[in-house]
């Protein structure tokens, strides 16, 4: 789709934008819109749901409270408080009577609350329970329910399970409590079981449950059912879908089993905070009055798309009037017409564009001239620098000097000194390249320093030193340090007849390559000089100063630096400063020419 859509004229191309932005426009509208009836829907109905559940909830809880109370009412009972005294005192002889005494208070009991279906008080001197229930052999302390006793301080409920205690063999809710102590009574070993059946709990638990719910049911924060059907669903192992039930209080969540969404809305208990009533319902039985909405926004959508691709169709050619306009001015511009410019009566965003559009052409104007400018002005340093390097005063002493000294049988100078201008003259050709290596530039001066010492026997002394060999492999510009030597020896020697030095030391300051050229001359006013080397409107005091300086511009840009200091007579110092990290300020053109 995307290949084609290239293939297309852009008057096809901005035709299907304007289809498309139409169409979704209304669509982002429409959808809107019923996401907002949706949502609106989808919360109210939530919101019943979660009522339902919060009063099933309480109806649950308000029966497990009651039935705290009747347990309460049951200890403070004058029979309860004898039945207690005996079995502390272990008077098996008063059992008989206080199990008599009981069976009205066993009956009060069922009277105020009547989902009880048992009761059992079991004590040291026997177990009590309503008569009129068939009691079964297994005793108390040896049932489950004790166990889980122990396990736990204060009141105990128990999911439901089959009832150990009595016959019926009914399916029962349990409260389980340590009877209080008295007074000089300690009530050890005396325990109140309860018995609710679960079926009875299930219809508290579904009076206010609407049929809508898929399911129902009253479970532990484990997932486990507490009445109702024992047939653990699958879900209700998810550690996910346990998590969100956990969260808080009460509330519901998304949830989606087989490839289906619910609503799942839950209450805990307030009694047993490990309790709480979940109910699970289908989102699309639930929300099946969206549909309706849902297909309407469909139709209108469709609508309105058919009108749009005819209305696209008009608009496109009007606005892409100025677009062709420009489109002819680059045409011409390809054609190398430089000269030719945008013009529009229209002041739209196209119609800019094009004015930009020749705001770039008159950019490109001058920036062909200044790399015209900066060419010839690479032109001019490069050939300064050749004459420079062979500058006829220079050869003119150098073999002035050689004649004189193979007149005069001193063939061993003579020797060094064409070996020292040959190597000078390969060191300054370079193979044509002007990106040398810091040895070959230190080697080049050292024989032009070498050839002066011959010419001028006596004038001065040098020495060159670098502080770290590792640094003889950086590469720099050519010629750098001849031009500088040679000014120190002709116009700082120049009326000197012995005791002068010149001093090149090399070293490494941070990210810098720093160069120093010292000697003991005349002297100049370097703040004079630095003004007619920097400032193409002042006097040139020094083409050879100046020479090196835009050269030094010209490859490292403002990375470079030149410093000039004199005392006469004393120290003229010339410092170079050069990037150790070159790669980024030599022209792309000279990278390839690097010595390594």
């Amino acid at each position: 789709m995307k290949q084609l859509m290239y293939k297309q004229s852009f008057r096809k191309r901005i035709w299907v934008s304007f289809v498309c932005l139409i169409v979704l426009s209304i669509m982002a509208t429409g959808i809107a819109t019923y996401y907002i009836a949706a949502s609106a829907m989808q919360k109210n109905a939530f919101e019943n749901s979660q009522t339902t559940i919060s009063k099933s909830s309480q109806a649950v809880d308000e029966k497990l409270k009651n039935i705290l109370v009747v347990v309460l009412a049951l200890m403070f009972n004058d029979s309860f408080k004898n039945t207690v005294k005996d079995a502390n005192l272990a008077q098996q002889g008063n059992y008989y009577f206080d199990l008599n005494a009981l069976q009205n208070v066993f009956d009060q009991m069922k009277m105020n609350e009547p989902i009880i279906d048992s009761v059992l008080f079991s004590t040291p001197i026997g177990d009590f329970y309503p008569t009129n229930q068939h009691r079964t052999t297994t005793p108390f302390t040896d049932t489950s329910l004790y166990k889980r006793l122990q396990e736990k301080e204060g009141v105990l409920f128990v999911e439901s399970h089959e009832d150990p205690l009595f016959m019926e063999n009914e399916r029962v809710i349990s409260m389980v409590i340590r009877a209080l102590p008295y007074i000089d009574v300690t009530a050890s070993n005396m325990y109140i079981v309860i018995n609710i059946k679960d079926s009875v709990i299930m219809d508290y638990l579904t009076k206010d449950i609407k049929r809508s719910f898929t399911h129902y049911e009253l479970i532990t924060n484990e997932g486990k059912p507490i009445v109702g059907s024992q047939l653990e669903l699958p879900w209700q192992t998810d550690p996910l879908f346990l998590n969100q039930l956990n969260a808080s209080k009460s509330g519901y969540f998304d949830y989606t089993a087989n490839d289906k969404d619910y609503l799942v809305t839950y209450a805990k208990l307030s009694v047993m905070t490990d309790w709480m009533v979940v109910g699970v319902q289908s989102k699309d039985d639930l929300l099946s009055n969206i549909n309706a909405i849902k297909w309407v926004v469909l139709l209108i959508i469709a609508g309105c798309a058919v009108i749009a691709l005819v209305l696209s169709n008009a608009l496109t050619g009007f606005l892409l009037k100025p677009l062709r306009m420009l489109q002819a001015v680059i045409k011409q511009v390809g054609q190398n017409n430089l000269s030719v410019r945008f013009h529009s009566p229209y002041q739209d965003e196209v119609s800019h564009v094009g004015y930009q559009f020749n705001r770039m052409l008159d950019e490109i104007g001058g920036l062909i001239h200044e790399v015209e400018e900066v060419g010839n002005e690479r032109r001019k340093a490069e050939v300064k620098a050749l004459q420079a390097q062979i500058d006829p005063h220079f050869l003119y002493n150098t073999l002035n000097t050689m004649f004189w000294k193979a007149e005069l049988n001193k063939n061993d100078d003579v020797k060094e000194m064409i070996l020292s201008l040959s190597s000078l003259f390969k060191l300054g050709l370079n193979n044509g390249m002007e990106i040398t290596t810091l040895e070959k530039e230190l080697n080049h001066v050292t024989e032009y320093l070498r050839l002066q010492t011959k010419c001028y026997p006596g004038t001065f002394d040098y020495s060159v030193e670098c502080e770290d060999n590792g640094l003889l492999r950086l590469p720099v510009l050519k010629l750098l340090l001849q031009p500088l030597v040679e000014n120190s020896i002709l116009h700082g020697f120049k009326n000197r007849q012995g005791g002068g030095t010149i001093a090149i030391r090399v070293t490494q300051q941070d990210d810098k390559l720093v160069i120093i050229v010292t000697d003991n001359g005349a002297g100049m006013d370097a703040e004079l000089v630095y003004r007619g080397v920097t400032d193409p409107t002042q006097t040139r005091t020094s083409y050879a100063l100046r020479n090196v300086y835009h050269r030094l511009l010209l490859y490292y840009h403002n990375e470079a630096q030149l410093q000039l200091t004199s005392v006469p007579n004393q120290a003229t110092r010339i410092t170079l400063t050069i990037p150790l990290e070159i790669t980024e300020s030599i022209p792309t053109g000279l990278k390839g020419a690097w010595i390594r």
